[in-house]
């Protein structure tokens, strides 16, 4: 399904903006996107935001979003820009093209979730794991990359192939946390989003995807649902598989939010510093103002399969090159910002060059 090409509107200007889209979108039952459609093309025309007929067509839109989704959010919304927030789904899928290299998101809304691990979980974990679970808030919903950075990810940013080049479809390794900020400031830069590492809590709150086991494919594992030391599991007496480096991603399923390699394959660096905290309930938790560590989390190629929970916390200094340890990205929706994206009923796409 294809948003009206703003061109199309544009050349209408003060016509009407919003008949045509709104029988087109009403049909789909995609009013999410008919809010991207017709500011887009209200920007794309010259209108002012303050201006009146801008102000009329948003307000008109809000009222078709608030009367006839209402019910299926529970509540109503305040703002046009809640309710398309509210009405993704979970796992929804975003493609974003770049350089011609494809960027695959996952929606995580806003929500809480049981941060750390059960005490279940706490023989032969490392003290600073040992924390109990505590309820964890976050306040806004985000994007997060379905797969960690690869090689090819890297190439077309940066310009020149990773230290440690194995093949496109890899994940990128030997990255220090510095690097990783400047991948995302050249990301940025590119596409106009917020992109950023995760905070410890968002990265987590992913990687559950809505489960409570040790992994989000249950309370086991020795190398056959993730690549981590299977010769070392957890939750089970049988040894698996140790395939002794990084696979490319994807090679394994995903949570139940769609995202690859949360469990091992290569750690993940976080924004936060690392350090102990508090078992007390939190709103969007950042971590320590200061410290030595940055925050890596999933564990592993290398990584016994304890190291690889949910839960399981990890750290390295931010200059540190290490052949097991990359990154993800994560961007905040800004409804400050429309593309004119082409949508079918399963995923979003973007188009940048």
């Amino acid at each position: 399904m294809d948003y009206l090409k703003t061109s199309e509107v544009a050349q209408s200007a003060g016509a009407p903006l919003i008949s045509n889209a709104v029988e087109y979108f009403e049909k789909q039952e995609e009013l999410r996107l008919l809010y991207d459609s017709q500011i887009h093309a209200m920007r794309a025309a010259g209108m002012r935001e303050q201006g009146p007929k801008f102000r009329e067509v948003r307000a008109k839109l809000d009222t078709i979003l608030s009367t006839r989704r209402a019910t299926r959010i529970h509540s109503s919304p305040t703002t046009i820009e809640e309710a398309c927030t509210l009405l993704r789904r979970a796992g929804e899928r975003f493609v974003e093209t770049i350089n011609d290299v494809e960027y695959a998101w996952r929606w995580c809304p806003a929500g809480e979730f049981m941060m750390g691990g059960e005490r279940s979980e706490w023989s032969g974990a490392r003290s600073l794991d040992k924390s109990d679970a505590h309820c964890v808030t976050l306040s806004r919903s985000f994007w997060i990359l379905e797969t960690q950075v690869t090689q090819q990810m890297w190439k077309s940013v940066m310009g020149e192939k990773p230290e440690k080049w194995r093949g496109d479809n890899f994940p990128v390794v030997c990255v220090t946390w510095r690097d990783s900020q400047e991948f995302c400031s050249r990301l940025r830069a590119a596409t106009r989003l917020s992109i950023q590492l995760p905070t410890e809590a968002q990265w987590e709150y992913a990687c559950r995807a809505g489960t409570t086991t040790a992994f989000s494919f249950g309370d086991s594992c020795n190398g056959s649902a993730a690549n981590c030391d299977g010769m070392s599991p957890w939750g089970t007496p049988q040894n698996g598989l140790y395939v002794g480096n990084t696979t490319v991603v994807k090679s394994y399923s995903a949570n139940p939010w769609g995202l690859y390699d949360m469990h091992g394959n290569v750690w993940e660096w976080c924004s936060d510093w690392y350090g102990e905290y508090a078992p007390v309930a939190a709103i969007d938790p950042k971590g320590p103002d200061s410290g030595t560590f940055r925050v890596s989390r999933g564990g592993s190629w290398r990584a016994a399969a304890e190291r690889c929970r949910s839960a399981a916390r990890g750290c390295n200094a931010p200059e540190s090159k290490i052949d097991s340890l990359g990154f993800r990205l994560i961007f905040l929706p800004s409804f400050n910002y429309c593309t004119d994206d082409r949508n079918n009923s399963e995923e979003t796409h973007t188009n940048r060059s």
